[in-house]
């Protein structure tokens, strides 16, 4: 080969090694509760951030939401864990591509008071937070732990289970044992929100925000046609 060709060859070989790895990473699935409507169970008019997936659409929980001045924006149930027991909700999807990766999740909320008020006595609730394939089953989850003091009254933070306190700020988390995800269009999807009996005193958990992060899979035929046109840039540029 002419040494003068070796530098397009390098460039084509850099193209294509770019179109393989990149994957889009980006947000799948997020909702920050913004503008959200109440009835009984039910949040409506959900606003959602979606890349490879459906919109979700309505969501309901296992028991009625708060539809207060302090819940506004927030997916809060009206249920004390402590008291009378564990909630949980449903938030399903179906994949638009072929296939994706999550790589983590974003959680965040507050407490409240019986009133649907922010808690501002020191209360924890813990969740756990999963995702099932209608045939696959759980393929993943993680238990977190949600807690609050007066000076976070309105911005809890969920942690991991036993992890130090933090400061407000919505953290990311990996599902326990899977640092990647793969998902296919195969079947439909799910992530479920459950409390579970906090070990100390629980009370009503609203959730602020969620957000799934991850990569979209490139189609085989997207993937072909950005090669295609890398090379052919590429053929272009050799014979200017």
């Amino acid at each position: 080969m002419k040494p003068k060709q070796i530098p397009y060859l390098k460039s084509l070989v850099t193209f294509i090694c770019f179109a393989v790895l990149s994957s889009h990473a980006a947000v799948i699935l997020s909702t920050d509760f913004a503008g959200r409507t109440i009835s009984g169970a039910t949040a409506s008019n959900i606003t959602y951030e979606t890349n490879g997936v459906s919109d979700p659409g309505d969501l309901t929980a296992s028991q009625n939401l708060f539809s207060t001045s302090n819940s506004g924006g927030y997916f809060a149930v009206d249920y004390n864990t402590d008291t009378v027991g564990n909630w949980s909700v449903t938030i399903p999807f179906t994949l638009t591509v072929s296939s994706l990766t999550i790589s983590d999740f974003v959680l965040d909320g507050a407490m409240f008071n019986g009133s649907g008020n922010f808690q501002n006595i020191k209360r924890d609730t813990d969740l756990q937070v999963s995702i099932n394939g209608a045939t696959s089953g759980t393929i993943a989850s993680q238990t977190l732990t949600a807690e609050n003091t007066q000076a976070d009254t309105g911005d809890s933070e969920y942690t991991l289970a036993n992890a130090a306190w933090g400061d407000g700020t919505p953290l990311t988390y990996t599902f326990a044992g899977a640092s990647t995800l793969t998902l296919t269009n195969s079947e439909t999807w799910s992530i479920v929100i459950e409390t579970l009996n906090a070990s100390g005193p629980g009370n009503n958990t609203g959730i602020d925000s969620f957000a799934i992060n991850g990569s979209v899979i490139p189609e085989p035929s997207t993937f072909v046609l950005v090669v295609l046109t890398g090379i052919g840039f590429l053929f272009i540029r050799r014979f200017r």
